[in-house]
């Protein structure tokens, strides 16, 4: 099966699932609607016929006769509103914490804001091309081809870190949507342990997963430079620490924001005033410099091992890897080491 016929199926499961949730939240919401309208319009009616006989019994009629009619009016207008806010609360959204493990692992109910639809769109594409990557083992296996091998486990492995990726981040908006706050212990604040406060965060763990993924193809790789070796080591060393620092910044940056007015925002053109400034402001420019060098590589020498040049697929995919590797090992760490020194400025000023 090819690419297109891939992205077919992907869309076609995505879209046959988001339009049976929306259909089910347009019926369940059209009922919990007509059912609210008639409690409030059976509320208004009590309401008005109890103010009648308050104005009978303050009338002068019969005392005993209009002191049961008001108490049995307002045991039956309790009953009523009781209802309309039983009603009101079940028109909100399920609360993800309160759905069954299989909507939650599968994704299956309306996503809270638009990005979400991206991201429940990108679980399915995941999950059916692991399907898929999974059928094609015994045709890999009978080839005699190492190649072939490596590139069907990587596809698997790579779908199913997209795939986890994903749903977590499709989970973790449908959270933020209803208000989550996390509190961890400070133990579990070093180790991360607790779930992201906002979706910088998640950002920040995520690219410390890739960091550390790094290392394994960093320690087998051998078409690079003797001089890039120790740079990359001590670049990707200073990456993980990075992302580990700004996952731990961003829980406080969430409930103080900074002001990210430019061009007083730009902190690393600032003096250091204390030792933790001067840290990132050297790694904001260790980190620039690698970037420069980076990119005076791919401009100058082809970095691109012998094998994948041969093969358009291959050629395509490695430079789509190179792309990516560009965006979260250079321009994420810059703008992490920013948001840091932003921080940093702020708690001073505090």
């Amino acid at each position: 099966m090819d690419l297109k016929s891939i992205v077919e199926v992907a869309a076609g499961l995505a879209g046959v699932v988001s339009t049976s949730l929306e259909i089910q939240r347009r019926v369940s919401d059209y009922q919990l609607d007509a059912r609210a309208n008639r409690l409030r319009a059976r509320a208004e009616e009590l309401a008005k016929f109890l103010q009648i006989q308050q104005q009978l019994h303050s009338g002068g009629a019969d005392e005993q006769l209009t002191q049961q009619a008001i108490s049995s009016t307002k045991t039956e207008l309790d009953q009523v509103l009781q209802e309309l806010v039983r009603v009101q609360q079940a028109a909100g959204a399920t609360k993800v914490d309160e759905m069954s493990p299989i909507r939650r692992g599968l994704l299956l109910f309306v996503p809270a804001r638009r990005l979400a639809w991206v991201l429940h769109f990108g679980f399915y594409f995941s999950v059916c091309f692991l399907g898929l990557s999974v059928f094609e083992i015994k045709e890999v296996a009978r080839s005699k081809l190492v190649p072939g091998r490596l590139i069907i486990v990587l596809e698997i492995f790579t779908s199913i870190m997209v795939a986890v990726l994903l749903r977590h981040w499709a989970l973790m908006e449908k959270r933020w949507a209803e208000g989550f706050r996390p509190t961890p212990s400070p133990m579990c604040r070093r180790l991360l342990w607790y779930r992201p406060a906002s979706r910088r965060e998640l950002i920040a763990r995520a690219g410390l997963v890739f960091g550390f993924c790094q290392f394994g193809p960093f320690v087998l790789t051998s078409w690079i430079s003797l001089f890039r070796e120790p740079l990359s080591f001590v670049q990707l060393s200073v990456t993980v620490i990075v992302f580990y620092a700004w996952s731990i910044v961003e829980l406080n940056l969430a409930t103080h924001p900074v002001e990210m007015k430019f061009p007083r925002n730009l902190r690393f053109l600032h003096w250091p005033q204390n030792l933790m400034t001067w840290l990132w402001t050297i790694c904001f420019y260790f980190m620039a410099g690698c970037t420069i060098f980076f990119i005076k590589q791919i401009a100058t020498v082809n970095i691109l091992p012998t094998e994948y040049r041969n093969v358009e697929f291959l050629h395509i995919g490695a430079i789509i890897g190179l792309i990516i590797r560009f965006l979260l090992a250079y321009l994420l760490p810059m703008y992490a080491l920013h948001r840091m020194l932003l921080a940093q400025s702020e708690q001073k000023a505090h």
